[in-house]
């Protein structure tokens, strides 16, 4: 699972809207903020850099104030499917809108499926955050459930890189953040429930990267899909809104959510 606390491989059947959530061509193109909406542009690289070396690189880690980097800590040896449809929903979403994408601590024996690895945006390290921002530990900024204080536009100015503790885990979650939080990074907070990792991510970017107050983003909670006939599933989580008052999920992730409550069922 992953994160924000943290959820990735979600396994627990449990029992949607009268009809499922399409996938979305374009994930969140559009996202109600009360009452006006963000659209989606590609943005332009502002000319005031910010330069964060990384402890190896030669050439330096380059960030434009309008450029956040999200990096994903791969908590885990292994790599699933609800995973795998996350990270690639996270690349897609920060390559159109002129933001990076990094999974790091990938170790070296981690098959990366194709599709996931073909993703426009997807930078796969096999280095901790610590060691790639080790010069730079200021800038970083941990998302972290326990934090103290929520996240603002203002932290968009003051932060280069946003880190996820990203983890397969169980519902409710561990509290997996904590292997970072004993780093020593400054924490801040999305709000009182749990987000998959892809929805904690799109609301960083929403509040760092266009500006928009943690408060006036429209989520659904706890949504139900309909298996079948006869079955529902409620999601345990917290997603982000779109224009159809749905909850914005990765491509794919609906039927594969239908599909595990299947082989479940059916076991």
């Amino acid at each position: 699972m992953l994160i924000y606390p943290a959820t990735s491989e979600f396994s627990t059947v449990i029992p949607r809207y009268s009809d499922p959530p399409k996938a979305q061509s374009k994930l969140d193109s559009m996202v109600l903020v009360q009452n006006k909406s963000i659209l989606s542009s590609a943005v332009e690289p502002h000319p005031e850099l910010h330069f964060c070396k990384s402890s190896r690189d030669v050439s330096p880690y380059i960030h434009t104030m309008t450029q956040p980097t999200f990096v994903v800590e791969h908590l885990d040896p292994e790599l699933g499917p609800w995973s795998t449809l996350e990270y690639a929903c996270i690349a897609r979403e920060s390559y159109d809108r002129g933001a990076r994408f990094m999974l790091s601590s990938v170790p070296a024996e981690l098959q990366m499926p194709a599709e996931l690895a073909a993703t426009k945006g997807l930078e796969v390290e096999q280095r901790s955050v610590e060691e790639i921002f080790a010069d730079c530990k200021d800038k970083v900024c941990l998302l972290d459930p326990s934090a103290q204080v929520e996240l603002s536009p203002e932290d968009g100015d003051t932060f280069d890189v946003f880190l996820f503790g990203g983890i397969l885990g169980d519902d409710p979650p561990r509290d997996r953040t904590s292997e970072l939080r004993k780093k020593g990074y400054v924490g801040r907070r999305l709000g009182p429930k749990q987000m998959t990792t892809d929805t904690a991510v799109r609301v960083t970017r929403l509040v760092v990267h266009e500006k928009v107050p943690l408060e006036d983003i429209q989520y659904v909670d706890y949504p139900e899909l309909i298996i079948n006939e006869h079955e529902r599933t409620e999601m345990p989580f917290r997603y982000v809104k779109d224009a159809n008052d749905k909850p914005i999920m990765p491509d794919g992730m609906v039927d594969l959510i239908k599909n595990d409550a299947d082989k479940s069922l059916d076991f």
